[in-house]
């Protein structure tokens, strides 16, 4: 059998095979039911409320509550949001006795934010804060460094596969760094 003949045959038997996919597609949609036949329901049964769209509404499902049950929650939350005359008397009264109260005040001249708009708006901005940090100190002009260097790092490579590593690296940070001998002396490679 020749190849162009099985393509030709395979080429033949996808074209019927997405013919009768169309035509019954087209049965399918012709005998479709007009409406679900769904059981315990039955035409005595009460129509279900309907929301101003037109669409039933359904219950809402239970959900956790704040107090840890499981329910429906209220729909109306009614907080009262006004702050009460006593108790805005009673707080101004506070602020006024408060000696940081100037401080935090945005209207105030003394105020941390009108300080910070004032000297971001002339561009002075604070300066960064650099941490400090602390390299090991060891003379640089002893030449037995080397001689330490290379008995601490024995020291490491006898330890376990989890804090050989790090060991490593420590000593090689504290002598090689503190020397300036990274690529100069042996072991201080980068």
């Amino acid at each position: 059998m020749s190849w162009r003949l099985l393509f030709f045959t395979l080429l033949l038997l996808a074209g019927a095979a997405t013919l009768a996919g169309l035509q019954a597609g087209e049965w399918l949609i012709a005998h479709a039911p007009t409406q679900a036949n769904l059981k315990n329901i039955s035409e005595e049964d009460p129509s279900p409320v309907l929301g101003p769209d037109g669409i039933p509404l359904m219950k809402e499902p239970p959900q956790p509550l704040m107090n840890g049950l499981i329910g429906i929650p209220e729909k109306n939350y009614s907080i009262n949001w006004k702050i009460k005359k006593s108790t805005e008397a009673q707080m101004l009264s506070q602020l006024k006795n408060d000696p940081l109260a100037p401080l935090i005040d945005p209207n105030s001249p003394n105020s941390i934010y009108a300080n910070q708009s004032a000297s971001n708006a002339k561009g002075n901005f604070p300066a960064p804060i650099h941490n400090p940090v602390s390299v090991p100190v060891t003379p640089s002009n002893s030449n037995n460094w080397e001689a330490s260097f290379h008995a601490e790092l024995a020291e490491c490579r006898k330890k376990g596969f989890g804090e050989r590593g790090e060991c490593v690296r420590r000593v090689r940070n504290n002598y090689c760094s503190a020397n300036n001998a990274w690529g100069k002396v042996r072991d201080c490679e980068r």
